[in-house]
């Protein structure tokens, strides 16, 4: 893949948003369930009570 020659190089903002995509948006972050902070994730929880 060569950038082209007219002063504009391919913008590495297209590989950020490849990236960002993998990443949840805060849309995203708003539908998924909404935990209290002081909650541990299953595995902690688990290594704790075992």
């Amino acid at each position: 893949m060569r950038a082209p020659r007219d002063g504009q190089p391919q913008p590495k903002i297209v590989h950020k948003e490849s990236k960002i995509d993998r990443f949840p948006s805060a849309e995203q972050l708003d539908q998924l369930p909404t935990r209290p902070r002081g909650e541990k994730p299953a595995l902690l929880t688990r290594n704790r009570d075992s």
